[in-house]
C-alpha cells in the first residue's frame, strides 16, 4: 500500500500538533505542555526536589507525581508511535488523531453537559460577555 502523500502528512501533524496544545493545557489542577515533555519532566524534577528537600509538601508531590505520570506517558506514546509507524507507515497519523478526537469529543461532551470543572451553561456565557466587553 502507497503512503498518503506529503501535501496530507504536514498539515495533519501541524493540525493535531495545534489541537492537542489548544485542548489538552491541563490534568485536574496541574497545568503542563501536551506537545514536548521537556517542560514538564522538568517541572517535575524541581517540584519533587523542593517538596521533599526544602519542606514536606503533599500538593508539590502531588503535582510532581501528575507531571512525571504525563511525562512517562510521553515516553509509551513514542514507543507506540515508533512500533505503529514500522507497520502502517504514513498512514500512522490516523492512531494519535483517532486519539485525540476522541478525546477532544468527551470533553465537548462533558462541557456541554456541565460535568467539566463545574463549568455550566451561564459561565461560558459569563466568560464570552467578558471577553466581548
Amino acid at each position: 500500500m502507497k503512503g498518503l502523500p506529503e501535501f496530507w502528512l504536514i498539515p495533519g501533524i501541524s493540525c493535531v500538533a495545534t489541537l492537542q496544545s489548544m485542548f489538552f493545557m491541563q490534568s485536574g489542577t496541574v497545568a503542563y505542555t501536551s506537545v514536548m515533555t521537556t517542560g514538564n519532566l522538568r517541572r517535575s524534577v524541581q517540584l519533587f526536589f523542593e517538596s521533599t528537600i526544602l519542606k514536606r509538601d503533599s500538593a508539590g508531590l502531588h503535582e510532581a507525581a501528575v507531571l512525571g505520570a504525563i511525562s512517562l506517558s510521553f515516553a509509551l506514546g513514542a514507543v507506540v508511535g515508533g512500533l505503529t509507524t514500522h507497520r502502517l507507515h504514513d498512514a500512522a497519523l490516523g492512531v494519535p488523531a483517532l486519539f485525540l478526537f476522541t478525546a477532544l469529543l468527551d470533553i465537548c461532551r462533558r462541557v456541554l453537559s456541565g460535568r467539566l470543572s463545574g463549568i455550566t451553561a451561564d459561565d461560558r456565557g459569563a466568560t464570552s460577555r467578558k471577553r466581548a466587553n
